[in-house]
């Protein structure tokens, strides 16, 4: 079997970064924050060898973290 890539995933931390995009009313379970280790959790036994992570913030700072 060939390489599995996750092709878009996203990381915040509720409360920490701002997430203009993210309304409790409309995104239920995504108001919680969602790091590493709940990605590593969501494969399960599913074999994914690498991931590209994209900004869940639009500003520069959002590359730092």
């Amino acid at each position: 079997m060939g390489t599995i890539i996750d092709s878009h995933q996203h990381f915040w931390r509720t409360g920490v970064t701002v997430q203009p995009w993210l309304d409790s009313r409309a995104h239920g379970v995504l108001t919680a924050a969602f790091e590493p280790d709940d990605l590593r959790q969501s494969f399960g036994d599913r074999r994914v060898d690498g991931t590209i992570l994209m900004a869940s913030v639009d500003e520069s700072r959002e590359n730092d973290r």
